[in-house]
């Protein structure tokens, strides 16, 4: 009868401990996080120039994204090119694919500017954005979008 009492006990005692453990947790809510990698800064004030049917992307990082720049390969450059009948349609689906990259190379001068020359078909509206990445393959945010029309 004793021993049942003991078992009784230590079984009461495991299961307080148990539901004491699991009820506390490590404090934080929501799943656990993958370790943090640094920031992949995202291509700021978005510019270009055309000239006879030639466009030239420009692009800088801000103060607080310069700190990133030891995490990124460099920078990719979509194009999503639309008739011109549509190109004012803002919730018509445009289809971007990559047409370039500007390659950023560890311990070399961070350039004021970054630029990209493209030669985009005529007589379209194209729209262009531009997102860093990682030797891994993961992308930073996309930067803002922007609309050139082609005429020459």
């Amino acid at each position: 009868m004793e021993s049942q009492k003991s078992i009784k006990g230590f079984a009461g005692i495991v299961i307080l401990s148990l539901l004491l453990v699991f009820s506390t947790g490590c404090g934080r809510k929501g799943s656990p996080a993958a370790p943090d990698t640094p920031q992949l800064p995202v291509a700021g004030d978005v510019r270009a120039e055309q000239v006879n049917g030639h466009v030239s992307l420009f692009w800088s990082l801000s103060e607080e994204a310069r700190k990133y720049t030891d995490s990124i390969a460099g920078f990719y450059v979509y194009r999503a090119d639309v008739s011109m009948r549509l190109a004012d349609c803002e919730n018509c689906p445009r289809r971007f694919r990559q047409v370039g990259a500007v390659a950023f190379r560890q311990g070399a001068e961070i350039p004021e500017r970054w630029r990209f020359d493209d030669s985009p078909p005529k007589d379209t509206a194209c729209f262009y954005n531009i997102r860093s990445f990682r030797t891994s393959g993961a992308l930073g945010p996309e930067s803002e979008t922007l609309r050139i029309v082609i005429k020459y």
